[in-house]
């Protein structure tokens, strides 16, 4: 069984790796850390995030807080944001499959 991140999860751990030609790069000098969602409507949100451990596998987390933060079921895309020397900008995206709550609908 598949077990995907329901509409209004809140404590949700959202864990993304950096990577640089497939492997994941040490990011731990980075600054400015947050990954960014955009809704299957196109809508984006951003939220500051941290190392899962210290940067230097290039795990960077966030924990949903909030109802809001997946508000919609569909297909997310998730990027990290950071600043790395003279690199400002986002990884490549991952996609997370939201689901309707059962206990919503």
């Amino acid at each position: 069984m598949t077990v995907f991140p329901q509409v209004g999860v809140v404590g949700l751990k959202l864990i993304l790796v950096f990577t640089e030609n497939g492997a994941p790069k040490d990011i731990s000098p980075a600054t400015g850390l947050a990954i960014v969602l955009r809704a299957p409507d196109g809508r984006s949100k951003q939220f500051a995030a941290a190392f899962k451990t210290n940067g230097e596998d290039g795990k960077v987390q966030y924990t949903t807080a909030a109802a809001t933060d997946l508000d919609m079921a569909g297909m997310w895309e998730a990027q990290i944001q950071l600043v790395l020397g003279a690199f400002t900008g986002k990884s490549t995206r991952a996609f997370i499959p939201v689901r309707e709550n059962a206990d919503r609908a």
